[in-house]
């Protein structure tokens, strides 16, 4: 579903406050590519987010975030029950996926987030 600047932004906060995990996919849709990081979201900014991978154990170097710009993005929002059951496989343990495309782009950047690990560790 569709859903505001605002609304993703207040879903991005609230998942720093949680300390949530994210997993981010950049994909680019010609030529076809993507890359993934595993981390948590270390700022929010009307215009940017931070996405950091710094307490991983496999850090290395200085390559361990993403910012992406949020400037004239647009954004999809799905629970993870509600994912078409194709997809469940590959995205299970995952609650929550933000979709976040640019218009006249060929970039589109996937975060997957899991519950908070009390939760997540119980289920």
């Amino acid at each position: 579903m569709d859903i505001t600047a605002n609304e993703a932004l207040s879903l991005f906060r609230k998942w720093m406050d949680e300390h949530r995990v994210v997993q981010c996919a950049f994909r680019v849709r010609v030529p076809e590519s993507h890359a993934k990081l595993l981390g948590s979201i270390d700022a929010v900014t009307s215009d940017m987010l931070i996405i950091n991978a710094r307490k991983s154990k496999l850090v290395l170097g200085h390559a361990f975030s993403a910012e992406i710009s949020l400037t004239g993005a647009d954004y999809d929002y799905v629970e993870g029950r509600h994912v078409a059951q194709e997809f469940r496989p590959k995205l299970e343990g995952y609650d929550a996926f933000i979709t976040i495309t640019y218009p006249n782009s060929e970039l589109s950047i996937g975060l997957a987030v899991i519950p908070p690990l009390e939760e997540f560790m119980q289920s």
